[in-house]
C-alpha cells in the first residue's frame, strides 16, 4: 500500500519493505501470588515496516504491528467479606470464595518497534538477519469474560465449621456470568530477533524467523481492591483488584513474510539499485 502511495520510488539493495505474519505466545505476565493461576494464550502477529542498511552489514528500521493477546487467569481462594450476626446472635464469617473461576482476556495491540540490524550472507542466496529494539505499544481494544467457574457469597460458622450457601435472602448466592473491558495505558518494552532470508526472484525474498518481546512498563495502573464487590455486587475485575501487580505483556512465536527492494542473490555487498538508471 506505501509503495503504491509513493510512484517512482526507487529502493536500493539496501533499503526496502517488508511484510510479515506469525503467531505464537502472545499474552499478559502477571503474578496472582497465592489466589490462582495465569496461563498464557496465543496470538496472531501481522508486522509491516521498513529497512535501511548502511553497508553489507549493519541497518536500522522501524515497524508497525498488529499483535491479539490472549490470557487465561483461573482464581481458587477465599476471601472475608466481615464478621456478621445472624438472627439469634450468633457470629459468622460472611465470606467469598472463587470456586476455578475462569476469566479469559483478550487484547487488540498496535505498537511501534523501532531498532538495529544485522546480516550475514550464511550461503549462495542465503542470509541470516539479527535485529533487537525498542517498542511503544498501545492498547486499541480489549474484552474480558468468565469462562467457567463461579464466586460464591457464603457464611462460615468458624466454631461449630458449618456453611450457609445458596441463600439469596441471606445474601449467600453464587454468580459466574461477568464481562466487560479494562483500562490500559501506553507501555514501552524490548524485543529481539533472528532469521534467515532467501531469495526468490530479482528484488523480492522470502524470510522465515522467530521473534520476542518483553515489556519494560506496566500496561495498566495498579488497584485496591477485590476482584467481586460485595457491597455493590459488581464484578471488578482480575487485573482491577489488589491481587495483581505489575502487568506487562510478552511475546514469542514465528514470523514469515516478503521483502521487497532488494536483489534476491542475497547480501553480495556494495548497495546495487533496482532500478536501472542508478545500476552499477
Amino acid at each position: 500500500m506505501i509503495m503504491c502511495l509513493v510512484p517512482g520510488i526507487c529502493l536500493a539493495q539496501n533499503d526496502f519493505w517488508h511484510l510479515d505474519i506469525g503467531g505464537g505466545i502472545n499474552s499478559m505476565k502477571y503474578e496472582t501470588d497465592s489466589c490462582g493461576s495465569v496461563k498464557p494464550g496465543v496470538g496472531i502477529t501481522v508486522r509491516g515496516g521498513y529497512r535501511h542498511f548502511f553497508d553489507s552489514f549493519l541497518g536500522v528500521g522501524i515497524n508497525v504491528v498488529f499483535k491479539t493477546c490472549a490470557t487465561n487467569c483461573t482464581l481458587s481462594f477465599t476471601e472475608t467479606i466481615d464478621d456478621a450476626i445472624d438472627s439469634e446472635g450468633e457470629q459468622y464469617e460472611h465470606q467469598v470464595r472463587y470456586k476455578s473461576l475462569k476469566e479469559k482476556q483478550i487484547q487488540y495491540n498496535i505498537s511501534l518497534p523501532v531498532g538495529a540490524y544485522f546480516r550475514h550472507g550464511v550461503a549462495k542466496n542465503l542470509e541470516l538477519n539479527v535485529g533487537a529494539g525498542v517498542w511503544v505499544q498501545t492498547t486499541v481494544a480489549n474484552n474480558y469474560k468468565i469462562a467457567a467457574g463461579r464466586v460464591e457469597t457464603i457464611g462460615y460458622y468458624a466454631e461449630d465449621n458449618v456453611t450457609f450457601d445458596e441463600m439469596p435472602q441471606h445474601d449467600f448466592y453464587d454468580v459466574n456470568d461477568f464481562s466487560g473491558n479494562y483500562k490500559y495505558k501506553p507501555s514501552v518494552g524490548a524485543y529481539g530477533e533472528v532469521g534467515v532470508e532467501r531469495g526468490i526472484r530479482d528484488n523480492l525474498s522470502l524470510t522465515v524467523g522467530l521473534y520476542g518481546s518483553y515489556g519494560i512498563s506496566n500496561c495498566m495502573d495498579d488497584h485496591s481492591g477485590q476482584v467481586y464487590d460485595y457491597k455493590s455486587m459488581q464484578y471488578v475485575g482480575v487485573l482491577n483488584s489488589e491481587i495483581v501487580k505489575h502487568k506487562i505483556q510478552m511475546a514469542f512465536g514465528i514470523l514469515v513474510g516478503l521483502r521487497y527492494g532488494r536483489s534476491g542473490k542475497g547480501s553480495g555487498g556494495g548497495g546495487r539499485s533496482i532500478c536501472p538508471a542508478y545500476g552499477n
